[in-house]
């Protein structure tokens, strides 16, 4: 059953993982080209669009729902964390940190 189609991503259509934040009222996708989006999760409309991990499949997306970040994790081992809704204004939808595993 299909609840609500998202249109709007500009790389292709290869979507690998979603979540959702229902505290924040958030969606947030992850494809093979290691683009994120965050989508308004009432209206689908497209919030921001983040590059991750570069070129690297997007493996994990989660909300910590307790704070205003989601957390993306890549095939190549890296972790980004970003500001979503809910943070101040001047730091809304930024990279707050890359991390790369190189074991």
């Amino acid at each position: 059953m299909i609840v609500r189609k998202l249109n709007g991503s500009k790389i292709g259509d290869q979507v690998v993982c979603m979540t959702v934040s229902k505290y924040h009222s958030l969606i947030a996708t992850g494809n093979a080209f290691g683009q994120v989006i965050t989508w308004d999760l009432e209206t689908a409309k497209i919030l921001a669009v983040h590059i991750a991990v570069g070129d690297e499949k997007i493996t994990l997306l989660e909300f910590l729902d307790a704070y205003p970040i989601l957390v993306c994790g890549g095939s190549d081992g890296s972790i980004s964390l970003w500001a979503t809704r809910g943070a101040p204004t001047n730091s809304r939808y930024d990279c707050l940190g890359r991390f790369r595993n190189i074991v």
